[in-house]
Formats: C-alpha cells, sequence, structure tokens
C-alpha cells in the first residue's frame, strides 16, 4: 500500500513509533469513509437505497463511484441511510463555522 519512499521513511520508525503511527492511521481512516462503506456499516444493501430514493440498484452502484455530485445527491443518499448531512467552513486559525443543512424531510420532500 505505501510508496517504496513512504515505506523507506516508514521503516526508520521504532516499534513504539510504528504502533502509534498504525494507530493513528486506522483512527483517521474511520473517520472518512465511502459511501459504500457508510452504507455497508448501517447493514442497508444497494437495493435498500434505490427502493429508498426511486432509482435503479444500478445507479446506486454508480453514485458511489462518482467522484463529484450535487449536494442535493448526497443529502438523499445520506438521509435514505438516516443520517443527515453538516458541513463545516474553516478559515485562517482554524476559525470553524458550522453550516447546518435543512434535510429534505424538513422541506417535506422526501
Amino acid at each position: 500500500m505505501l510508496n517504496d519512499q513512504l515505506k523507506s521513511l516508514y521503516d526508520q520508525f521504532s516499534d513504539e513509533e510504528k504502533k502509534e503511527i498504525d494507530e493513528r492511521y486506522a483512527m483517521l481512516k474511520s473517520e472518512y469513509l465511502t459511501l459504500q462503506e457508510i452504507r455497508k456499516r448501517q447493514e442497508v444493501t444497494q437495493a435498500d437505497i434505490a427502493g429508498l430514493l426511486g432509482i435503479k440498484q444500478e445507479n446506486v452502484s454508480r453514485l458511489e463511484k462518482r467522484n463529484d455530485m450535487k449536494l442535493s445527491t448526497l443529502t438523499d443518499y445520506i438521509e435514505a441511510l438516516g443520517g443527515h448531512i453538516q458541513i463545516q467552513a474553516v478559515f485562517p486559525e482554524n476559525h470553524v463555522i458550522n453550516i447546518e443543512m435543512p434535510t429534505h424531510r424538513q422541506q417535506g420532500q422526501i
């Protein structure tokens, strides 16, 4: 998984440092999931999502592989899993503003 240069650098760390790196990597990886990983953790199939969104299962598969999509499409997908979208705007000096998105359920659309 690591390229040769990173592997060479990684190999220079002590076993204790490697353990800390691996633990941090696992923690960060658990915070950043693909749509497919989120769906699977919720124990929902593509067919289930398709039914909830009123689209074909093949379209769910395509959606999960997309690099770019409309915010409304992402919102629909996440809400079908029972979640909601929350966006943060991060400014210089780590000034963070949370932007709460109205759900389609709140707007009476789903």
